[in-house]
């Protein structure tokens, strides 16, 4: 007697199932696979891989940028600073070959006992002494530009600044730079004290 409460259950339907069930197992235990793989390293990078990348990669290029505008800033720093240090020294170099143009020329120092030449001291404000020979038709403004150019050597005097002579007895402030100097009195062994103006 047939049971015909369900469909007949034959062997071409029982190999069926089986052959799906199998199937299905395949299914699950090639994804497992892959997840594995996935986990070890073994599967290819997914997108969300490669955008990681990418912000490292814009990451050091800022950073990369960052440090070259600071060190460009520093470059900048120093070369002002060279270049404001520099300036008092060109200034001075340029008072200095001003100065010395506006003297007049030192005359050369005649030979010890030449006839016509008389040595002539100079006090200067610090109290140390200058002796020099010069010729008795030498002038005045020749001693002021031979005492101006020792100072400004020696860093006693600055560009823009004159020297004065006086004699000492009386004290008499000898301004005729054209005189010479016997004519202004000057004789062999004279003393004369500086003044810086």
């Amino acid at each position: 007697m047939q049971d015909h409460n369900g469909p007949a259950v034959g062997p071409a339907a029982a190999d069926g199932q089986e052959s799906y069930a199998a199937a299905a197992r395949q299914a699950k235990s090639s994804q497992r696979t892959n997840t594995g793989s996935q986990q070890q390293g073994n599967w290819p990078a997914q997108d969300n891989d490669f955008m990681s990348y990418d912000d490292e990669d814009r990451g050091l290029a800022a950073a990369l940028a960052a440090s070259l505008k600071e060190r460009q800033l520093q470059l900048l720093q120093q070369q002002q600073q060279d270049k404001q240090a520099s300036q008092p020294t060109q200034e001075l170099a340029a008072q200095q070959q001003l100065s010395q143009q506006q003297l007049p020329p030192v005359p050369d120092e005649p030979a010890d006992g030449a006839e016509g030449s008389v040595t002539v001291a100079f006090r200067l404000p610090t109290g140390a002494r200058l002796s020099r020979r010069f010729s008795k038709a030498d002038t005045l403004g020749a001693l002021q530009a031979f005492v101006a150019h020792e100072l400004q050597q020696s860093g006693q005097m600055r560009p823009g600044q004159q020297v004065q002579l006086f004699s000492q007895f009386p004290r008499q402030l000898l301004d005729q730079d054209e005189s010479e100097l016997a004519a202004a009195g000057i004789e062999d062994r004279s003393m004369l004290s500086v003044q810086i103006s």
